[in-house]
């Protein structure tokens, strides 16, 4: 017998026992016989104490329930419920919204199934009739994660990515941003941040300002106008001025716009985004601006600029990464990465073919960027506008969170149900540098 999440209010109900079962030992009868339960709940706080603001941020709760009992699919979905008492409105709205998702899950899940079942049978009649073809059984799969990225008393604002698998060589990953006033629950619409012909015009010059500030080999991993088909610049401003406005989400820097897999550049570039930061959009509501606080954000795998404010002086500063290729005849089995920040650079060799990430964190104590790279992790402040190397540490493990002073790795593995993290551990950095 096939098993469905229960529709809708299943998956909140399955949240909050769930949540419950985190702090306390509950009866087992209330947990939903229907659903798996697959991750433990994490409830997450403000990181700004009442004193500094003058609201209180949501408290949330992430679950994640699986599909059982189909033959040839595979799938989970993420639920958020926020968890105190005194956002009830937003609680509300969160609670309809994933009712919403676990109802179309269900359905996509059966259909899905079918499809594979269906595709299985075509292909061993396929490899029957046929000696040289090699039958093998295929399942389809769809899972739904999400991610939390900015909780405070103004605005409480996340992004859901829909992976699924339905044959060929790879699955496809979609994402989409939500914004929801954290007081009144209302899921935000450009038109509620300022003039949305004014953010439109904005946010289309700055993104091409953007990529024509970039370095010439992250433009070249953009899609270029040929005969063939129309380059990044067109298609960038055929979203802002069409019908198929491209997603967006608020976060601690400004809106953030989504280009999904294939929409820019081809599918190894992955889903690209871009922050318009609110100091650039004229007339932008001040009462979804944040208060001064931490944050971090990935840096660009592609070598697009980020345009931050890393001095705090009011202008915006040009902070990007760059991987250089593997060339044989200018090295010894090494590449190098480049990390700049305006005029000021840094280089560092790693493995051939190796490949550096980046993130930016502004934080209490001081801005950061955080370079990994072949187990290295390299500590740099750009406070001043300079870049200062605050020392390494070495590690096989990934980075799983960065808060205020620490960053916490784990072992990341992959499986049916999703992302699992184990053995954990924690190191703290400041301007000194990694304690």
């Amino acid at each position: 017998m096939k098993r469905k999440i229960a529709l809708g209010l299943g998956c909140l109900l399955i949240a909050s026992s769930l949540f419950a079962c985190a702090k306390k030992e509950t009866d087992n009868n209330q947990k939903e016989d229907k659903i798996e339960e697959t991750e433990t709940v994490q409830e997450e706080e403000s990181a700004e104490s009442e004193e500094k603001e003058p609201g209180v941020a949501p408290t949330y709760a992430i679950t994640s329930v699986e599909a059982e009992g189909y033959d040839n699919f595979t799938g989970k979905i993420q639920c958020i419920q926020i968890t105190d008492e005194s956002h009830e409105k937003l609680q509300t709205a969160i609670d309809a919204l994933f009712s919403d998702m676990v109802s179309s899950f269900n359905q996509s899940a059966e259909a899905m199934n079918n499809e594979a079942v269906q595709a299985n049978e075509e292909m061993k009649e396929y490899a029957s009739e046929d000696s040289d073809m090699t039958y093998y059984e295929t399942s389809y799969s769809n899972d739904i994660s999400v991610e939390v990225i900015r909780s405070d008393y103004k605005v409480f604002s996340f992004v859901v990515y829909n992976y699924y698998y339905t044959g060929g060589a790879h699955g496809m990953t979609d994402m989409e941003g939500y914004t929801f006033d954290a007081t009144t629950g209302e899921q935000l619409e450009l038109s509620d941040f300022g003039s949305e012909e004014s953010i439109t015009e904005t946010a289309m010059n700055f993104i091409l300002d953007t990529i024509a500030e970039s370095d010439s080999t992250a433009q070249a991993g953009l899609y270029q106008n040929d005969e063939y088909s129309e380059g990044y610049e067109e298609i960038v401003k055929g979203f802002f001025t069409g019908e198929d406005y491209p997603a967006y989400y608020l976060d601690n820097r400004g809106i953030v716009f989504i280009f999904q897999q294939y929409t820019l550049a081809p599918y190894a570039a992955g889903i690209i985004t871009f922050n318009v930061p609110y100091s650039e959009i004229n007339g932008f509501n001040e009462a979804y601006i944040p208060d001064d606080g931490f944050y971090s954000v990935e840096l660009s795998t592609m070598g697009l600029i980020e345009k931050i404010d890393v001095d705090n002086d009011g202008e915006l500063d040009n902070v990007y990464l760059l991987n250089d290729s593997y060339n044989e005849e200018e090295s010894e089995n090494t590449t190098e990465y480049h990390l700049f920040v305006n005029d000021a650079s840094v280089s560092h060799e790693m493995e051939q073919f190796g490949f550096a990430s980046g993130y930016y964190i502004h934080s209490l104590d001081g801005n950061f960027i955080l370079v990994s790279s072949d187990g290295i992790i390299r500590l740099f402040e750009v406070s001043t506008g300079t870049i200062k190397d605050l020392g390494t540490i070495e590690t096989d493990k990934t980075i799983k969170e960065i808060k205020d002073g620490e960053i916490i790795f784990g072992d990341l593995t992959y499986t049916e149900a999703g992302q699992e993290w184990g053995n954990t551990e924690t190191h703290k950095y400041s301007k000194l540098g990694f304690e």
